[in-house]
């Protein structure tokens, strides 16, 4: 019985894993590069973010997520972006490494089109010393492997213009199979479909809204949206309310200084893991680069005016 009762939830744990919507931040609406490469050049500023977060405080091994990525326009029309990162769930993890190229065209006096398109590796890791079986023999984890490397790719498209923008990506091209353990566990990396958009509305120089939508759909799991709203005070600091369909509530607050910034998010589940979980929380942490002469000179969401850069 006890066999049965771990075999049960490795199946879940790599389920989780493979099958479901890649990860995404709650405060997506601070790295829009991380759901869409085409994003990459397209900002009135060069961000370098960096994030962590912890899922479903109080649960043992509780998925986490740790990112570093960067975007910048290296010409009026050429945009390059980076990204690592680190995903574990249970004695599953997956890490990536991507790296993105986007072109962008003049399709009007203020808009812009961006095409962009990324190249993914992955690898997962199968800690099996954190397993534990009655009989090493278990077919689940017999000839198992320990790592898997798999490559990939994602396409966007961005159309955006002074202080709006919408766009859609698709991530796993590819759509490879997974098996680090027996047949039945085997998966695919499923494509994921994002829809996005978003819009900044100045009341005055000292007072900003944005609003940001984001809809999610897997091949392999339920539609997901996402809608977000924060007001920026001074350009200085920002609070915000972010609700996913069905899944959670987040409060989110920062403040920037000069070139510098910082975010955080509270998530409070709305399903029924909410009864195990006091929430989940997200720091991000964000440095600007310096503008490029040809750079759009409009709101920067991260703290920083435009007269100091």
């Amino acid at each position: 019985m006890k066999n049965i009762i771990i075999t049960t939830a490795i199946i879940l744990t790599v389920s989780f894993a493979f099958a479901q919507q890649l990860p995404v931040q709650s405060q997506f609406s601070n790295n829009l590069y991380s759901i869409n490469p085409a994003v990459a050049g397209s900002l009135p500023y060069n961000p370098i973010n960096m994030s962590y977060k912890k899922l479903w405080n109080g649960i043992d091994e509780a998925p986490q997520l740790a990112y570093l990525s960067s975007n910048v326009a290296i010409s009026p029309k050429v945009g390059l972006g980076g990204k690592m990162y680190s995903y574990t769930s249970g004695p599953i993890s997956k890490t990536g490494m991507e790296a993105s190229y986007a072109y962008h065209l003049n399709i009007g006096s203020s808009t812009k089109l961006s095409l962009g398109i990324s190249a993914f590796m992955y690898q997962f890791t199968l800690d099996q010393a954190s397993l534990n079986f009655e009989d090493p023999n278990d077919p689940i984890v017999f000839g198992a492997s320990d790592k898997l490397i798999v490559p990939d790719a994602a396409f966007g498209a961005l159309a955006y213009g002074k202080n709006w923008y919408g766009g859609f990506s698709i991530y796993q091209l590819f759509n490879r199979k997974i098996s680090m353990t027996s047949e039945d566990l085997e998966q695919r990396q499923v494509r994921h479909y994002n829809v996005h958009g978003g819009y900044i509305y100045e009341i005055n120089p000292n007072y900003v809204l944005q609003g940001d939508l984001l809809l999610k759909i897997s091949e392999a799991s339920d539609f997901q949206a996402e809608v977000s709203a924060k007001c920026f005070v001074m350009q200085t600091a920002w609070a915000g309310v972010s609700y996913q369909s069905g899944n959670a509530l987040s409060l989110m607050v920062g403040v920037g200084k000069e070139r510098f910034a910082i975010g955080y998010a509270y998530d409070i589940a709305l399903t029924e893991i909410k009864k195990q979980t006091s929430g989940s929380h997200e720091i991000m942490l964000i440095y600007t680069l310096p503008q490029n002469k040809w750079q759009r000179r409009s709101f920067i969401p991260t703290g920083a005016s435009d007269s100091k850069l």
